[in-house]
């Protein structure tokens, strides 16, 4: 369906020296204004009538954390398979979780299982563990922030924590 109007003495001219006449098929005279490469405002149409819409922006790619992995003492460690470390107690490790997702704000909350009295130096990706009682032990990073998708994601590192007299005997062997 064709739209007709009477354009308004600016456009009426830019029109006539395009060889097009002041009452016009409005969808015409946008059509020929596009042709020409010109941006001409139709009244009664609207500013972007003669155009295709604007495409919908990409979403914003999702947050995530990502998969896990841990280091003890410089030493990667099996986040899938869980084996237990020997381990001396109350020596200080170096433990560090890295995530491979793009989440900005995670947190790092370390914990130990069945109430094991665990130090833990910082509440950080990169933090010190001593161990100060023998026995298993059951160590858990959560890694949690509100806007990753995969929230929150477990690092779960199992010990066997032995004292310096069985450390002894097993540096022996």
């Amino acid at each position: 369906m064709a739209h007709y109007g009477y354009l308004p003495n600016i456009q009426r001219l830019q029109l006539k020296a395009m060889g097009v006449q002041s009452v016009v098929d409005l969808d015409k005279a946008a059509k020929r204004a596009e042709d020409m490469g010109v941006d001409i405002y139709i009244p009664g149409l609207p500013p972007e009538a003669s155009t295709d819409p604007e495409p919908e922006p990409e979403p914003e790619p999702e947050t995530t954390i990502g998969s896990v992995s841990a280091t003890v003492n410089d030493i990667e460690y099996n986040l899938e398979t869980k084996p237990p470390l020997t381990v001396l107690m109350n020596d200080p490790l170096p433990v560090v979780v890295s995530i491979a997702g793009d989440a900005k704000a995670a947190t790092y909350s370390w914990a130990a299982s069945d109430g094991y009295a665990l130090t833990v130096s910082e509440q950080a990706a990169t933090t010190s563990l001593t161990l100060t009682e023998e026995g298993e032990a059951a160590v858990t990073c959560t890694i949690a922030d509100d806007d990753a998708t995969d929230s929150p994601q477990l690092a779960v590192i199992n010990f066997n924590v032995v004292n310096a007299k069985v450390w002894q005997e097993m540096q022996s062997k």
